[in-house]
């Protein structure tokens, strides 16, 4: 890990649901993948796009809550966003599989975060 580099913070499903309000919520699933459920104000913008582009208009700063089906692509999206200097990354432990699991709230649509070309 570099200097600049900051430790991604692993969040349990719960702890996510009552804190979700202080994050910009990612969704790195792809769009197909969208009518199992979402996290209501999410952004949505796939893995592939977040290796390559970062967060586009994210400052660095904000809190980031990334999110994927079972944590672990949302987890090398956010060592992603960390290595490029984002400071407050958090990954959802367990996806929106054990977000489910636990009966929270899911909405059906994403807001798309746009990449420019």
């Amino acid at each position: 890990m570099s200097d600049t580099q900051q430790e991604v913070v692993d969040l349990e499903v719960q702890l996510a649901h009552h804190s979700r309000a202080r994050f910009t919520v990612i969704d790195v699933r792809q769009p197909y993948e969208m009518p199992s459920g979402v996290i209501d104000n999410a952004f949505n913008l796939p893995l592939d796009k977040v290796l390559t582009d970062g967060l586009p208009g994210v400052p660095t700063r904000a809190r980031i809550l990334v999110v994927c089906r079972s944590g672990i692509r949302s987890m090398e999206a956010a060592r992603a966003l960390s290595a490029r200097g984002y400071t407050a990354v958090h990954n959802l432990r367990g996806g929106m599989v054990a977000w489910l699991e636990d009966g929270l709230p899911v909405g059906r649509s994403t807001i798309a975060l746009r990449v420019p070309l």
